[in-house]
């Protein structure tokens, strides 16, 4: 707000200019001019009671002997807006002159712009420290893995026991209970008070469940990989550009077939017999009478398996802890015999030689 004030003599007329600064980046929009009559010099001077006016810009406003006010909208003004006042026998008056501002579109674009590259800057910042971290936590995960060779083969046997699951599964029948990943939760089921399907569906799938899990020794299977050509040849590309440090690992990765041995654990070999043929899960009771000649022949050669033992004899295993020469350890034992000794105890002659434990030769 600018404000001016007048006092004059009689007979004298008061007139001055002067400025409003318009900030940076804003421009005027509307104007409210003021002016205040405290006292007058009267008529006697032959001039009445006088006038006093206010101007901003092009917008004037001219009061005579009362008090008077109005706000308009005033013309673009963006670096300063000109103010005029004059006072004709006004022995007190005071004028004020209020300019409103906005942000031009431009100081908004340059903002906009300023402001987008300071987000960015601290985006990048912040995502470069995420991502050395990330780093940091493969580059130790990836030690840890790296350290212990298990952790590839149990990833390994996982896939290759679901694999294995799933070709023992009847996928003809989509109402099937041999299948995995079967939806077993009602569908008001809530986190809080979570229900499963309590019905003959999930009974028979528990138990198929149940005797794929049991039926084989899974923790003892054996496999080998065949090599990404066997696989789908769309896949070759993204198959053979597959990376590990451990070879085994690799060649799972890269293989495009597999080849899997697992066996059946002792008591089971019927119900798998039984499951095979007919699809049925069998876990005790008499055998169904199956009309399949190559079922019935491989359950007769289960029972008719006979193991003869011919001949049996004595071993030692040996052991890390054997001496291999008596000088050479702190125990009272004779360990590996010497040359004199083997010589001693045989008659075939023996070579010498200058080659000792821990002892270095030079050529």
């Amino acid at each position: 707000m600018y404000k001016i004030k007048n006092s004059v003599q009689s007979g004298f007329t008061h007139a001055e200019t002067s400025s409003i600064e318009i900030p940076k980046g804003y421009y005027s929009t509307n104007v409210s001019l003021i002016l205040n009559e405290v006292s007058t010099f009267g008529s006697s001077n032959g001039i009445g009671n006088g006038f006093h006016s206010v101007s901003c810009g092009t917008k004037t406003l001219t009061a005579f002997n009362n008090t008077s006010m109005f706000n308009v909208p005033i013309e673009k003004y963006t670096n300063s807006i000109p103010v005029s006042y004059t006072a004709i026998a006004k022995h007190t008056s005071s004028a004020s002159v209020e300019v409103s501002v906005s942000l031009t579109q431009e100081f908004i674009d340059e903002w906009k712009k300023e402001a987008y590259k300071k987000i960015i800057a601290g985006y990048l910042d912040l995502l470069e420290a995420y991502n050395q971290k990330v780093e940091e936590t493969k580059s130790n995960n990836r030690t840890q893995i790296e350290s212990n060779p298990l952790f590839y083969r149990q990833i390994e046997q996982t896939i290759l026991r679901h694999n294995c699951i799933s070709y023992l599964m009847d996928h003809s029948n989509p109402n099937s209970t041999k299948r995995v990943g079967v939806k077993m939760y009602d569908d008001n089921a809530t986190f809080t008070t979570y229900q499963v399907q309590l019905n003959k569906k999930m009974e028979e799938y528990t138990s198929f469940a149940k005797f794929m899990e049991q039926a084989f020794e899974w923790n003892l299977m054996s496999y080998s990989f065949y090599p990404y050509y066997w696989g789908n040849k769309e896949d070759w590309k993204d198959l053979y550009q597959n990376e590990s440090n451990d070879a085994l690992f690799r060649s799972f990765m890269q293989a495009g077939l597999a080849r899997v041995i697992v066996t059946v654990k002792p008591g089971f070999e019927k119900a798998v017999m039984h499951y095979l043929a007919t699809g049925q899960i069998w876990l005790g009771g008499s055998i169904p009478v199956i009309d399949n000649p190559l079922y019935t022949s491989i359950i007769d050669e289960l029972k008719e398996q006979e193991y003869v033992i011919e001949e049996s004899w004595n071993t030692t295993l040996p052991t890390s802890l054997i001496a291999l020469q008596k000088s050479g350890v702190a125990v009272d034992a004779e360990g590996l015999p010497n040359l004199d000794q083997c010589e001693a105890n045989t008659d075939v002659p023996f070579l010498g030689n200058e080659t000792y434990l821990n002892k270095k030769t030079t050529t």
